[in-house]
């Protein structure tokens, strides 16, 4: 059997990360394909023994606890303590000298840790050829020096867009500068370069047409394995559900603005949120009069988060307004439950995609009417509504064939 070195410095079981799910399912499946994965990632204090003792996974010290703490408490159902106030105008202060000292962000300074047990890992595994997945990108600098020392074919799998991406770009014009020959540099080193979006494939190549041969897709997702297992969660209402973030570039005042007008409270209509909240929301949910019927459930787990959308009524997906060739990552699984979904998104690569299914209601983020008429549609159609996505063509999403691509990929290296 092969072996393939992953280097991510997030991967389960840490589930606080959603975008490791996709390096997850590459690691469950790639042993079927005959590749065997050895994982090179961060100690996030794992608790799972057989995890422990799996000599395929190597850690090196965690240099970003730091960040992830800042990450919890923007999330409203952090306590505001004195340590917490203190700590948010810490984090006010060090961000902008982190933005500009490390590019293109701060775990850089992982490669002096993941280089040495590399090297370490190389001599000892052996392995045929290095994947490496982003962000963060300074993860993509460190597989290229790896690549360098080793001679190994390097496959870099990019996530989210780096330049030109509007969510990612900086402000500073010498960083964006610096950023783009990383980036030129990276994609010159590498010997495949997979994005996630037909949209992402047009940019990466127009960008590199002297490359663009190396540019590949290998789309985003769900685990038809995992979906099936996790029992659905019963909500005792209405249940409108959003999973994601609720961060400056994903606001759900449309939502709110409908859940007043329908009278969301006598209907019994509630919505749902689980992951991070900024408090701004909670205070925008007072100021519409609907707080009792809007809930922050705060981070959960990933199964968790799975038996929340099988057990919904209706699903919210508020893309990233910002990242116009992104696809939500959770889109693959509320898609898999065949439930009504309502998209609140101007015109981009996820509401191209997603209106190719069933029960996908697109609403532009002004148009209140018709974000009134759709949730009143379906509450009205409740108990009537089908779900069976058999045959509707999002099996093809399935992980367990998406890994069997990215083997394919593999093997073309190494007969090549």
């Amino acid at each position: 059997m092969n072996k393939v070195l992953i280097v991510s410095p997030f991967f389960p079981p840490f589930e606080k990360v959603g975008a490791v799910k996709r390096v997850e399912g590459f690691v469950k499946n790639l042993p079927e394909n005959h590749w065997s994965p050895i994982v090179l990632t961060m100690d996030w204090g794992y608790n799972d023994l057989q995890i422990q003792q799996d000599k395929r996974l190597y850690f090196t010290r965690n240099i970003a606890f730091a960040s992830w703490k800042a990450y919890e408490v923007a999330d409203l159902r952090a306590a505001e303590s004195w340590k917490s106030i203190l700590l948010k105008k810490l984090i006010r202060f060090v961000r902008p000298i982190k933005k500009y000292l490390l590019p293109p962000d701060e775990l850089v300074l992982w490669a002096l840790w993941a280089v040495p047990l590399s090297r370490r890992v190389i001599k000892s595994e052996k392995p045929n050829v290095i994947f490496v997945t982003a962000p963060p990108y300074s993860s993509l600098l460190t597989a290229v020096i790896l690549k360098k020392m080793s001679g190994l074919p390097l496959v870099c799998d990019i996530r989210d867009d780096w330049i030109g991406n509007p969510l990612m770009e900086k402000e500073s014009r010498f960083l964006r500068f610096i950023e783009r020959r990383m980036e030129q540099w990276v994609v010159r080193n590498s010997d495949r370069v997979v994005v996630m979006t037909p949209a992402s494939l047009d940019l990466w190549r127009s960008r590199y047409p002297e490359d663009k041969a190396k540019i590949c897709l290998i789309e985003n997702g769900y685990n038809e394995e995992e979906f099936r297992a996790i029992v659905p969660h019963r909500f005792q209402d209405f249940a409108l559900v959003h999973v994601g973030s609720l961060e400056l570039n994903r606001s759900p005042e449309l939502v709110y603005k409908a859940l007043s007008r329908i009278g969301a409270k006598g209907k019994r209509i509630h919505f749902y949120q689980y992951g991070l909240a900024l408090r701004d929301f909670q205070d925008m949910a007072s100021r519409y009069g609907i707080e009792d019927v809007v809930h922050f459930e705060g981070i959960i787990k990933s199964d968790e988060a799975i038996a929340r959308i099988k057990g919904a009524s209706m699903l919210v997906l508020l893309p990233t307004q910002n990242a116009p060739t992104a696809i939500p990552g959770k889109a693959y699984e509320y898609l898999r439950t065949g439930k009504p979904i309502l998209m609140i998104s101007e015109r981009n690569s996820a509401t191209e995609f997603m209106n190719n299914f069933p029960n996908v209601y697109h609403v532009e983020p002004d148009d209140e009417q018709r974000c009134i008429d759709i949730i009143d549609e379906i509450y009205k159609r409740k108990d009537t509504l089908r779900t069976d996505m058999k045959g509707k063509g999002i099996e093809r999403y399935d992980r367990r064939k998406l890994t069997k691509e990215l083997a394919n990929v593999f093997n073309l290296l190494l007969e090549k």
